[in-house]
């Protein structure tokens, strides 16, 4: 990509390694050249709900750049 993401953020544990078997592949180096942040929610209770914490491991680190807000499109 000509202007990459810092960072890929997924859902669930399956499409988090899912996500990172696809990186591999591609030889995109993590956290390097992208940051991983994988996110799964389950619900033990439907009146539960739970904080999340961004726990910073070795696949994401800060971000590199700096970019504007998205612009959005007038339809």
């Amino acid at each position: 990509m000509e202007d990459p993401p810092d960072a890929i953020f997924v859902t669930n544990n399956r499409m988090t390694t899912g996500a990172l078997h696809a990186l591999m592949e591609y030889k995109i180096s993590i956290p390097d050249d992208v940051s991983l942040v994988g996110f799964d929610v389950f619900w033990l209770w439907p009146t539960i709900l739970f904080d999340p914490e961004l726990i910073v491991r070795g696949s994401s680190v800060k971000a590199r750049t700096v970019r504007p807000p998205l612009k959005q499109k007038t339809v």
